[in-house]
């Protein structure tokens, strides 16, 4: 990252930052209490985003084309599947 660029994402951050009270707070409101946060750095910039969220995107992608491979076309398709996977699991 340039220093042109750490510099607009300090002065970015600054924005958000409180200090007051002997801590550290984000003023925003997309970020819940007690979320992880990920600060993301790119060639052409930074981000910070909740890190469940970057997961969520990721487990999304791993599942991505499973249904259709699985012959799943609907909600009580996948239900079925549901409890036909908990009724063997049962029997064993």
């Amino acid at each position: 990252m340039s220093k042109r660029m750490g510099d607009e994402l300090v002065e970015a951050m600054q924005e958000l930052l409180d200090y007051s009270e002997g801590k550290i707070s984000l003023r925003t409101s997309h970020i819940e209490n007690c979320d992880k946060l990920l600060f993301l750095n790119y060639q052409d910039g930074a981000a910070l985003t909740n890190s469940t969220m970057i997961a969520l995107e990721k487990i999304g992608s791993a599942f991505e084309g499973e249904a259709e491979r699985l012959g799943l076309e609907s909600e009580d398709d996948v239900v079925a599947m549901i409890k036909e996977i908990r009724k063997e699991s049962l029997d064993k």
